[in-house]
């Protein structure tokens, strides 16, 4: 394939793909962050319903009985 570009092609190609890889990774960690926001969300609504039958557990969190 590279074997009738010129030396520039060449060069923008490469450049090209260095920049993909590099959003590649972006996304990568993005979708990470996500996931990891989403399974502390998670945790945390866990959390609420395993409380949400006590007044006395939900007191400190709500101010509310």
């Amino acid at each position: 394939m590279y074997l009738h570009m010129s030396v520039c092609e060449y060069c923008k190609h490469q450049k090209r793909n260095i920049s993909l890889q590099n959003k590649v990774k972006e996304l990568e960690m993005a979708l990470e962050e996500l996931n990891n926001t989403m399974t502390r969300t998670t945790t945390t609504s866990n959390d609420i319903n395993e409380i949400s039958h006590s007044d006395d557990l939900i007191l400190p969190h709500t101010s509310l009985k």
